[in-house]
């Protein structure tokens, strides 16, 4: 047996905006959950419904990609902070978070090997004008080969490479 209710209309408290609308879609699935199970919101249906409102199914968060799980992030600040218009921002344009994806990715290996590997492969030598599916092969490209890696030394590494020559024991 379903039971249902009529969801809680928005309270003028929950803020106004996307951060409000937000809310009220998330208290609603919760309450959905709730009914379901015959039993009061617990936070367990307040995330699974955050699940639901961000990506209009709800999922377990060990099968979030990256994308999915940028856009439940996005919700939970909203959420905590509806000033917040980096969330809102995030929420209403996916493709700014897959850029910034994107260039964490390509942040990771020497700019000039990169720009010097675009060259070769797709004849420009920035990386942001190639299409999103050559963006992806020149990354393929990139981890195939370790040493176009950056990586950041530890002075500590440094000191343990470089031989330190005791006076004692010098030849000379």
């Amino acid at each position: 047996m379903k039971l249902s209710r009529m969801p809680a209309a928005p309270r003028p408290d929950w803020g106004i905006g996307v951060a409000a609308e937000q809310y009220h879609q998330v208290i609603v699935a919760a309450q959905q959950r709730a009914l379901d199970h015959a039993r009061s919101i617990t936070p367990d249906d307040l995330r699974h419904a955050c699940h639901q409102v961000a990506l209009g199914r709800d999922r377990s968060s060990r099968d979030f990609s990256n994308a999915e799980l940028d856009r439940v992030l996005a919700l939970f600040r909203l959420l905590a902070d509806d000033a917040d218009l980096s969330a809102v921002v995030e929420l209403s344009h996916p493709e700014v978070s897959a850029q910034r994806r994107v260039e964490f990715a390509f942040g990771r290996y020497f700019p000039g090997y990169v720009a010097f590997l675009c060259h070769a492969r797709f004849g420009t030598r920035d990386w942001r004008a190639i299409s999103a599916a050559q963006q992806r092969d020149l990354l393929r490209l990139l981890r195939l080969r370790k040493n176009a890696l950056r990586r950041s030394i530890s002075p500590a590494a440094v000191a343990s490479q470089s031989p330190i020559l005791d006076p004692a024991n010098a030849p000379f």
